[in-house]
């Protein structure tokens, strides 16, 4: 076996560039014409955008001031919901009486969620425009009761803590009349008040446990609906392009490097 030299393969390299360059342009024409002969790819965008009312939300924390840490939990909160699995199947039940024939391993193939900070992208590729929209509207419009409807208890569950603790406050003294007066009530008996408070704390954690971990103080909002769009999205023909020339580049100095094409007597 020959030892491995490395001036020869440079000679080779040098004298073989042509190969290399031939290769390169034949392979960037294969990637232009792939690009050219793929199918067209629609793709539809939905938007759905959360806000904060940051005064409620550092009172309810007891923050003195909020800092970008602080949303991480509610804003992971609104993304875990959105990923649900009732929610993906309510999106497919919606397509599949939309007429669409499609799996929710199909949907979560086709369809792409992005998050921006406080803003989700539901993005959908399809060789159908009307289905690219469909795509992407139905997950939003699956998302966007579920989201509100778990608001809903998020706020509720803020409600009924705020009535415990004043209860609690007020009647901690146990003197009934000036616990009625501070809490605003005109409970008879403090039998009635410990009910109330039982009632009030089986409610909270009812709530709280309906508003699958949403934060009271967040904004919700189905900002744009996906339209159908117009034209196909270009395939990346620069990329193939690119790709095709380095793989021919490749296979050239492959084929230089190992002596080939033989011009003259062999190196």
């Amino acid at each position: 076996m020959n030892a491995f030299d490395p001036l020869t393969v440079l000679n080779r390299l040098l004298r073989g560039w042509w190969l290399m360059v031939l290769l390169a342009v034949l392979g960037a024409l294969l990637g232009r014409a792939a690009a050219a002969f793929l199918p067209p790819v629609y793709v539809a965008q939905a938007e759905y955008y959360v806000s904060f009312d940051f005064e409620l939300f550092a009172a309810e924390h007891h923050l003195e001031y909020i800092v970008a840490l602080d949303l991480r939990e509610p804003l992971g909160a609104v993304d875990d919901l959105i990923y649900a699995d009732d929610v993906i199947a309510g999106a497919v039940r919606r397509l599949q009486a939309e007429g669409l024939s499609i799996s929710e391993d199909e949907f979560r193939a086709r369809v792409r969620l992005d998050r921006y900070y406080t803003t989700w992208m539901f993005t959908a590729r399809a060789a159908d425009p009307q289905t690219a929209a469909r795509l992407a509207n139905a997950w939003a419009q699956a998302a966007d009761p579920v989201l509100q409807e778990a608001y809903g208890h998020a706020v509720a569950a803020w409600e009924s803590s705020l009535e415990l603790a004043l209860l609690e406050t007020c009647f901690s003294g146990g003197d009934l009349a000036a616990g009625n007066a501070c809490a605003g009530t005109n409970f008879a008996s403090a039998a009635e008040v410990s009910a109330r408070l039982n009632e009030a704390t089986a409610r909270l954690e009812r709530e709280r446990a309906a508003s699958r971990r949403l934060d009271p103080a967040i904004r919700l909002e189905l900002v744009r609906l996906a339209e159908v769009p117009a034209a196909p999205q270009r395939h990346a023909a620069g990329v193939l392009l690119l790709a095709g020339a380095a793989l021919g580049w490749l296979a050239g100095v492959l084929l230089v490097a190992a002596g080939l094409p033989r011009r003259g007597r062999a190196a």
